[in-house]
C-alpha cells in the first residue's frame, strides 16, 4: 500500500515540475530531493487513513485491490514513473538481445485466448499474465511483491474458460495506451496509427524486462491490427497470427458478450473503469469499434467484422502475417499449432490437446461479407 501511494506522490510531483519545465527527463529527475521527498510522504499516507482492516468485495477485487487499479491505472505519469524504476532496477535485462516474437491478433471471439494460453503451456514463450496487474510496466518489480495464491475461476465473459493469476492476458495494450493513446483513441473509435521510433524504442526495452532467459516474447492483442503495418516495418523478426470465424457465429458472439458487460457494467462501476483502463473496448456501455482508413466507420458487429477482416486481407501476401480459421483450431488445436510452428519457424513442444465445440448460427449474411470470409478461407493455413 505504502508503495502505490509514494508512486502516487511522485508522479504528482513529477507532474507539477513538468507543468513547470522544471525537470529534462524522468531519470535525472529521480534522484532530486522533491521525489524523494514525495515518496517518502505518499508511503507514510496509507498508514494514517487506513486504519481500519480491508474487507473483501464479493468477487475477484477485494476494496484494496480496486484501490490500486484506480490509483496506478488511471493516469500515464505514474506508470511512465513506474517503467523508469523498473528499467534502473533490472537495467542488465536491457543488455539482452530484443526477443523473437509472435502476436496473436484478431477480432475479438475469434479465440484468440485458447490459441494463446495453449501456445504459453509450452514453456517456450514469455509473456505479460494476471500476476503483473495492475503494475503492468514493472514485470519484474510486481510479481516479486505480489504472491498471492493464484485461484483458478471462469473469467467475465461466462464462456467456460477459466483464468487465474499465472493466465497470459492482453496487458502490453495497457503500454500502447500510456505512450500513444492520445494517437489512436477518439471519443467513439478506435484509430490506425504509426509508432514513432522513441515509442518503439521503449517498447524494446519493455519486451527486453518481460523476458525469461531465451524465451520467445507471446503477444495477444485485438487492438494490434490499428498498429500492425508499423509492428511489421519495426521488427524483421516478428510473426503475427490472425484468427478469424465463421461471421454469422462471430457476430452472434460479439453481440452476446456486449450483453453481458453492459449489465456487468451497470452492475459494478469497477468493471467499466477495468476495461476502459486497459483500452479494452470490445464490449460493453464504451464500445469503441476500430476505424480504417476510408471505411464506413462500424454502426454494429455485423459492419465491425466486415471493417476488420477486410483491412485485414491487406497483410495476405506478407510472408511474416499466418491467417488462422477458428474452426479449424477447434476441431484440431494440436494440428493448428504444428502448422504455426512450421509457419513462423518457433521451436517448441507440441503436447495433445484435445478439441472443442463452437457454437453454431445460421443468420444471413450480405454478400460482402460472405465474399471476405471466403477470401479468408483461401488464405487459412489450417
Amino acid at each position: 500500500m505504502a508503495i502505490i501511494f509514494g508512486f502516487w506522490a511522485l508522479g504528482i510531483s513529477y507532474g507539477v515540475e513538468t507543468l513547470f519545465k522544471r525537470t529534462k527527463n524522468v531519470e535525472s529527475y529521480l534522484f532530486e530531493p522533491i521525489p524523494i521527498i514525495s515518496m517518502f510522504i505518499g508511503g507514510m499516507l496509507p498508514f494514517f487513513i487506513f486504519r481500519k482492516k480491508w474487507q473483501p468485495k464479493p468477487g475477484t477485487y477485494t476494496a484494496l485491490d480496486e484501490l490500486l487499479h484506480y490509483v496506478y491505472l488511471s493516469s500515464s505519469s505514474i506508470p511512465k514513473m513506474s517503467f523508469a524504476i523498473e528499467k534502473m532496477l533490472f537495467k542488465v535485462k536491457l543488455k539482452k538481445p530484443y526477443p523473437k516474437s509472435l502476436l496473436i491478433t484478431g477480432l475479438a471471439r475469434s479465440g484468440t485466448t485458447a490459441l494463446t494460453s495453449l501456445l504459453y503451456k509450452t514453456e517456450a514463450f514469455s509473456s505479460l499474465y494476471y500476476r503483473n496487474m495492475p503494475f503492468v510496466l514493472m514485470p519484474n518489480f510486481w510479481v516479486k511483491v505480489n504472491r498471492g495464491q493464484s485461484v483458478s475461476f471462469e473469467r467475465s465473459h461466462a464462456d467456460g474458460i477459466e483464468h487465474s493469476l499465472e493466465s497470459v492476458e492482453a496487458l502490453e495494450e495497457f503500454f500502447w495506451k500510456t505512450y500513444l493513446g492520445k494517437s489512436y483513441i477518439n471519443i467513439d473509435t478506435l484509430n490506425t496509427h504509426e509508432i514513432p521510433i522513441k515509442v518503439w524504442n521503449e517498447y524494446q526495452k519493455y519486451l527486453q524486462l518481460i523476458l525469461v532467459g531465451d524465451k520467445y516474447y507471446l503477444a495477444k492483442n485485438n487492438n494490434s491490427i490499428l498498429r500492425l503495418k508499423s509492428l511489421l516495418q519495426h521488427d524483421n523478426q516478428l510473426q503475427v497470427v490472425i484468427l478469424f470465424r465463421h461471421p454469422a457465429a462471430h457476430i452472434k458472439s460479439l453481440e452476446s458478450q456486449n450483453s453481458k458487460f453492459k449489465e456487468q457494467q451497470d452492475e459494478n462501476e469497477f468493471v467499466d473503469f477495468y476495461m476502459e483502463a486497459l483500452a479494452h473496448h470490445e464490449f460493453g456501455n464504451k464500445w469503441r469499434p476500430f476505424q480504417f482508413t476510408e471505411q464506413t466507420p462500424a454502426r454494429n458487429y455485423k459492419s465491425s467484422w466486415f471493417n476488420y477482416y477486410s483491412y485485414s486481407l491487406q497483410f495476405a501476401q506478407h510472408e511474416r502475417v499466418h491467417f488462422v480459421s477458428q474452426e479449424g483450431f477447434a476441431s484440431n488445436p494440436k494440428q493448428t499449432l504444428e502448422v504455426i510452428k512450421e509457419k513462423t519457424g518457433l521451436e517448441f513442444q507440441i503436447q495433445k490437446t484435445d478439441g472443442f465445440k463452437l457454437n453454431d448460427n445460421s443468420d444471413e449474411l450480405s454478400p460482402e461479407i460472405i465474399d471476405v470470409y471466403e477470401r479468408l478461407c483461401q488464405l487459412k493455413i489450417n
